[in-house]
Protein backbone atom coordinates (compact mmCIF):
# COMPACT_ATOMS: atom_id res chain seq x y z
CA UNK A 1 0.00 0.00 0.00
CA UNK A 2 2.78 2.63 1.19
CA UNK A 3 4.75 1.55 -2.39
CA UNK A 4 1.54 2.15 -4.69
CA UNK A 5 0.51 5.27 -3.15
CA UNK A 6 4.19 7.06 -3.17
CA UNK A 7 4.87 4.69 -6.76
CA UNK A 8 1.42 6.78 -7.79
CA UNK A 9 2.56 10.13 -6.53
CA UNK A 10 5.45 9.74 -8.77
CA UNK A 11 3.88 9.12 -11.41
CA UNK A 12 1.80 12.11 -10.88
CA UNK A 13 4.30 13.96 -10.42
CA UNK A 14 6.02 13.31 -13.81
CA UNK A 15 3.55 13.60 -15.61
CA UNK A 16 2.43 16.97 -13.82
CA UNK A 17 6.07 18.13 -14.71
CA UNK A 18 5.81 16.94 -18.31
CA UNK A 19 2.27 18.39 -18.90
CA UNK A 20 3.76 22.13 -17.94
CA UNK A 21 6.88 21.82 -20.15
CA UNK A 22 5.01 21.09 -23.23
CA UNK A 23 3.36 23.92 -24.22
CA UNK A 24 0.98 21.94 -27.06
CA UNK A 25 -0.11 19.93 -23.48
CA UNK A 26 -1.00 23.25 -21.90
CA UNK A 27 -3.78 24.72 -24.34
CA UNK A 28 -5.86 21.39 -22.91
CA UNK A 29 -6.06 22.83 -19.27
CA UNK A 30 -8.19 20.27 -18.03
CA UNK A 31 -5.39 17.19 -18.08
CA UNK A 32 -2.81 19.58 -15.86
CA UNK A 33 -5.80 20.66 -13.50
CA UNK A 34 -6.74 17.08 -13.47
CA UNK A 35 -3.09 15.76 -12.15
CA UNK A 36 -3.10 18.36 -10.00
CA UNK A 37 -5.84 17.37 -8.14
CA UNK A 38 -4.88 14.02 -8.18
CA UNK A 39 -1.61 14.83 -6.48
CA UNK A 40 -3.82 17.01 -4.10
CA UNK A 41 -5.82 13.96 -3.35
CA UNK A 42 -2.66 11.07 -3.35
CA UNK A 43 -0.41 13.44 -1.04
CA UNK A 44 -3.82 14.14 1.62
CA UNK A 45 -4.14 10.73 1.59
CA UNK A 46 -0.27 10.15 2.48
CA UNK A 47 -0.56 12.90 4.93
CA UNK A 48 -3.76 11.06 6.73
CA UNK A 49 -2.28 7.50 6.58
CA UNK A 50 1.14 7.31 7.31
CA UNK A 51 2.27 10.80 9.32
CA UNK A 52 2.15 11.48 12.65
CA UNK A 53 1.04 7.98 14.18
CA UNK A 54 -2.06 8.72 12.77
CA UNK A 55 -2.84 4.73 12.05
CA UNK A 56 -1.22 3.55 15.37
CA UNK A 57 -4.25 5.55 17.21
CA UNK A 58 -6.72 4.75 14.96
CA UNK A 59 -5.90 0.97 15.45
CA UNK A 60 -6.08 1.39 19.04
CA UNK A 61 -9.15 3.32 19.04
CA UNK A 62 -10.84 0.26 17.10
CA UNK A 63 -9.55 -2.37 19.70
CA UNK A 64 -11.23 0.01 22.78
CA UNK A 65 -14.45 0.11 21.13
CA UNK A 66 -16.62 -3.14 21.83
CA UNK A 67 -19.54 -2.25 18.75
CA UNK A 68 -16.46 -3.41 16.38
CA UNK A 69 -16.14 -7.21 16.62
CA UNK A 70 -12.99 -8.43 17.55
CA UNK A 71 -11.86 -10.33 15.24
CA UNK A 72 -12.38 -7.46 12.59
CA UNK A 73 -10.63 -5.26 15.12
CA UNK A 74 -8.33 -6.94 15.70
CA UNK A 75 -7.26 -7.68 11.82
CA UNK A 76 -7.34 -3.91 11.26
CA UNK A 77 -5.12 -3.02 13.89
CA UNK A 78 -2.15 -5.38 12.64
CA UNK A 79 -2.80 -3.51 9.37
CA UNK A 80 -2.96 -0.22 10.47
CA UNK A 81 -0.05 -1.09 13.11
CA UNK A 82 1.78 -2.01 9.89
CA UNK A 83 0.78 1.15 7.89
CA UNK A 84 2.05 3.33 11.07
CA UNK A 85 5.74 1.45 10.60
CA UNK A 86 5.85 3.48 7.66
CA UNK A 87 5.37 6.45 8.74
CA UNK A 88 8.83 5.79 10.99
CA UNK A 89 10.80 5.69 7.67
CA UNK A 90 13.75 8.76 7.97
CA UNK A 91 13.97 11.03 5.50
CA UNK A 92 17.15 9.78 3.55
CA UNK A 93 15.11 6.27 3.19
CA UNK A 94 12.55 8.09 2.00
CA UNK A 95 14.02 10.11 -0.28
CA UNK A 96 16.50 7.26 -1.16
CA UNK A 97 12.91 5.16 -2.27
CA UNK A 98 11.31 8.57 -4.10
CA UNK A 99 14.83 8.39 -6.25
CA UNK A 100 14.35 5.35 -7.00
CA UNK A 101 10.75 5.51 -8.24
CA UNK A 102 11.52 8.66 -10.31
CA UNK A 103 14.04 6.65 -12.15
CA UNK A 104 12.06 3.67 -12.74
CA UNK A 105 9.01 6.49 -13.95
CA UNK A 106 11.66 8.07 -16.20
CA UNK A 107 12.91 4.73 -17.31
CA UNK A 108 9.37 4.11 -18.72
CA UNK A 109 9.01 7.16 -19.92
CA UNK A 110 11.84 6.63 -22.18
CA UNK A 111 10.96 3.03 -23.35
CA UNK A 112 7.65 4.60 -24.19
CA UNK A 113 9.48 7.23 -26.02
CA UNK A 114 11.45 5.20 -27.95
CA UNK A 115 8.20 3.14 -29.12
CA UNK A 116 6.89 6.22 -30.42
CA UNK A 117 10.23 7.11 -32.14
CA UNK A 118 10.29 3.78 -33.79
CA UNK A 119 6.57 4.27 -35.10
CA UNK A 120 7.85 8.03 -36.96
CA UNK A 121 5.05 9.77 -34.03
CA UNK A 122 7.37 12.90 -33.90
CA UNK A 123 5.99 13.38 -30.46
CA UNK A 124 8.39 15.37 -27.69
CA UNK A 125 9.58 13.34 -25.00
CA UNK A 126 7.47 15.37 -22.54
CA UNK A 127 4.53 14.80 -24.54
CA UNK A 128 5.22 11.07 -24.30
CA UNK A 129 5.69 11.71 -20.63
CA UNK A 130 2.38 13.10 -19.20
CA UNK A 131 0.09 10.78 -21.65
CA UNK A 132 2.11 7.93 -20.45
CA UNK A 133 1.51 8.94 -17.04
CA UNK A 134 -2.28 9.67 -17.60
CA UNK A 135 -2.40 5.96 -19.23
CA UNK A 136 -0.60 4.67 -16.21
CA UNK A 137 -3.17 6.47 -14.04
CA UNK A 138 -6.21 5.23 -16.41
CA UNK A 139 -5.15 1.75 -16.57
CA UNK A 140 -5.21 1.31 -12.38
CA UNK A 141 -8.88 1.81 -12.22
CA UNK A 142 -10.36 -1.70 -12.03
CA UNK A 143 -12.89 -1.33 -14.89
CA UNK A 144 -11.09 -4.17 -17.33
CA UNK A 145 -8.91 -6.71 -17.46
CA UNK A 146 -4.87 -5.54 -17.72
CA UNK A 147 -6.34 -2.01 -19.06
CA UNK A 148 -7.15 -3.28 -22.30
CA UNK A 149 -9.62 -0.86 -24.29
CA UNK A 150 -9.17 1.82 -21.51
CA UNK A 151 -5.38 1.99 -22.34
CA UNK A 152 -6.20 1.92 -26.41
CA UNK A 153 -8.87 4.79 -25.79
CA UNK A 154 -7.34 6.47 -23.41
CA UNK A 155 -4.38 7.14 -25.89
CA UNK A 156 -6.66 7.91 -28.92
CA UNK A 157 -8.14 10.75 -26.84
CA UNK A 158 -5.00 12.20 -25.56
CA UNK A 159 -2.94 11.75 -28.80
CA UNK A 160 -5.02 13.32 -30.94
CA UNK A 161 -4.01 16.77 -29.07
CA UNK A 162 -0.44 15.99 -30.94
CA UNK A 163 -3.08 15.37 -35.03
CA UNK A 164 -1.61 11.62 -34.25
CA UNK A 165 -4.36 9.13 -35.71
CA UNK A 166 -6.24 6.67 -33.83
CA UNK A 167 -5.12 3.87 -35.43
CA UNK A 168 -1.19 4.82 -34.93
CA UNK A 169 -2.43 5.63 -31.07
CA UNK A 170 -3.93 2.22 -30.86
CA UNK A 171 -1.02 0.51 -32.52
CA UNK A 172 1.04 2.51 -29.64
CA UNK A 173 -1.17 0.86 -26.63
CA UNK A 174 -0.25 -2.74 -28.06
Amino acid sequence: MFTRLLSTIVTVLVGLACWLLDPTARRNLAFGAGLGLLLAALCLAYWIVFDSGRAQRLANWLGSHRWVPKLVAEKLAKVLRSVGRFGDLTWRRLASTLALLVLSELIGTMSFYLVSIAMHLDLPIVSVGWVRAYVTLITLLPISIMGLGVRDGSLVVMLRTYGVAPALAVTLSV
